[in-house]
């Protein structure tokens, strides 16, 4: 799935500098820990337990970097590792699918079930069109997420996604004012068309011109 990722033609990459954070929490996939701290009440995961509890390679993590990962799905965080303090990637639960998806989506249907689970038992009450913790289209509300597997637990939200009426459009905050800002385009061009449109003719004048002269 990962080569038809919706926002394959956007770089959405995070250039953000690493933010602080308070010191990690740890849940467990399986018997493997995974940590994970809050920004904007928020859970992240961080990339490198997951990656160890997957049983997946380090280079599998590489796969975040890639120009089509959507940047609301991972943070740079600062961490204390030992008596060090340290940058380290993390991802909420909507990163952990776009990671697993890009990275193989069979394999990760677990992890990325749990993830989703573990995020949303942390933090109950984030706002729906958050688009960190909620499957969101683009900002235009053309482009779906990549589709989930069975197993991924985000197939009843996908589905819900694609058959709403309105759908849910991502909060991140370089979409913001982009409606107005094409609106404001719109009624520029139809006020510069009023402007050197001619005049409407009345029925006689068009008659006249119809007939060849005849009033």
């Amino acid at each position: 799935m990962g080569p038809h990722h919706p926002y394959q033609n956007r770089r959405m990459t995070n250039q953000n500098s690493p933010v602080a954070a308070p010191a990690p929490e740890t849940l467990h996939f399986g018997s493997k820990p995974v940590r994970f701290v809050k920004i904007d009440d928020v859970p992240y995961f961080l990339l490198d337990d997951l990656c160890a509890a997957s049983a997946w390679k380090s280079f599998v993590a590489d796969y975040v970097n890639s120009p089509t990962f959507p940047s609301f799905g991972k943070a740079e965080v600062q961490i204390a590792d030992g008596n060090e303090i340290r940058s380290a990637t993390a991802l909420s639960c909507v990163g952990v699918y776009y990671w697993t998806d890009l990275a193989d989506a069979t394999r990760g249907q677990k992890i990325a079930a749990w993830a989703k689970r573990q995020a949303h038992e942390q933090a109950p009450g984030i706002p729906s069109d958050n688009p960190a913790m909620f499957l969101t289209t683009d900002h235009a509300g053309r482009f779906m997420p990549p589709r989930p597997l069975k197993y991924s637990g985000w197939r009843a939200e996908w589905f819900a996604l694609k058959d709403a009426r309105t759908p849910r459009r991502p909060i991140d905050p370089r979409y913001a004012g982009l409606e107005a800002a094409a609106e404001a385009t719109r009624q520029r061009a139809i006020q510069e068309a009023s402007r050197v449109r001619k005049p409407i003719l009345s029925v006689r004048e068009a008659t006249y011109m119809n007939d060849g002269g005849i009033a």
